[in-house]
């Protein structure tokens, strides 16, 4: 984020939001979004390995490219949003994944699969991966997977997380200490989405 507001590949973040409210937006949701939320690409387990981190070319900054490029790319012109629709409300999510440990299932059990097992949300929410530095120590937060969670499904992330142990690795992006995306959402009057 200090370098700009780039997520790989050219998409602005700006941009990759609007696509993944409005394609997440499109989708009939279910109760839960498990099955709905992960059709932009199919994505191979033998991409994971056995492992909870993707082994895909470019790891997880590949994958998420793909992903938003795919999207934006399947994405009518007439559904690509123009602008921030407040009515469609969510919440910005982090993940991550260098600092998870309980990839044990229990988020994915929870959440009656919105999760995936590795704790992982559905790949259609996923917004961009990027460093995120903290504004008032000056120090790098670390890298995360940033994903926008609808409305709807909202209270499934919040009961899941009560009964994951891993406390530190999936937090709402207000949750994190004062940071860079935050602050930009903030100047951009998008506090709705903290």
């Amino acid at each position: 984020m200090r370098g700009g507001m780039s997520t790989t590949d050219g998409l602005t973040f700006w941009q990759s939001l609007l696509d993944t409210i409005a394609w997440c937006s499109s989708q009939d949701l279910g109760d839960n979004g498990q099955y709905s939320l992960r059709r932009t690409l199919e994505i191979p387990s033998s991409a994971l390995e056995g492992r909870c981190l993707p082994s895909a070319p470019g790891g997880l900054s590949g994958l998420m490219s793909l992903v938003a490029n795919t999207r934006h790319a399947l994405l009518p012109q007439n559904d690509k949003f123009d602008g921030f629709h407040h009515d469609k409300g969510g919440k910005i999510l982090t993940f991550n994944p260098d600092i998870a440990f309980a990839f044990d299932g229990v988020m994915e059990l929870e959440s009656d699969g919105f999760f995936d097992y590795c704790d992982f949300t559905p790949h259609d929410t996923w917004v961009m991966f990027t460093p995120l530095y903290d504004l008032d120590a000056g120090t790098l937060l670390g890298e995360f997977l940033v994903s926008w969670v609808p409305d709807k499904l909202v209270p499934i992330v919040k009961e899941a997380r009560r009964f994951n142990c891993d406390t530190y690795s999936t937090k709402w992006l207000a949750e994190l200490p004062n940071n860079d995306l935050r602050q930009t959402m903030i100047e951009a009057h998008l506090e709705m989405f903290l």
